[in-house]
Parts: C-alpha cells; sequence; structure tokens
C-alpha cells in the first residue's frame, strides 16, 4: 500500500479531505484528533490487515501524521 492510499485512509478516519493531509502534520493541529479518533485508528488498523497494535504508550507518542504512517506497516 502507498503512502498516498494510507493518506487517504487516515483522511476517512478524520473526515477530511486528502488534500488536507501531509505527513508534517501535527496531529494536535487537527480538530478531529480526539478519542474517538484514536479508537478509529485502532479498528481501521486492524481491519486493514496492519500488523501494529496501538496501546496508551504508542498512542501518546503519535504526534505526525507520519507517525501513524509508520505504524501501518
Amino acid at each position: 500500500m502507498t503512502d498516498e492510499q494510507k493518506i487517504t485512509l487516515i483522511a476517512e478516519l478524520l473526515e477530511m479531505n486528502q488534500d488536507e493531509l501531509n505527513s508534517e502534520i501535527m496531529l494536535e493541529e487537527l480538530r478531529n484528533w480526539d478519542s474517538v479518533a484514536v479508537l478509529s485508528l485502532i479498528v481501521m488498523l486492524k481491519t486493514n490487515g496492519f500488523k501494529q497494535k496501538l496501546d496508551a504508550d504508542k498512542i501518546s507518542q503519535l504526534k505526525t501524521i507520519q507517525d501513524i504512517l509508520n505504524l501501518m506497516v
């Protein structure tokens, strides 16, 4: 899966347009990055076959879109 496809998935879970996102955007600056988005991220990772599992420590380390992309392996 390409980074563009991954950003499309992230945009969908954040209910944003893909054009609004890039790897350098800080999550704290996104109006839709909240606890519901974190739960959606966990579900999205699992349903799309990504092997990474999130725990509280990993979630607290997520700062940018790139950090989410790094989980999507």
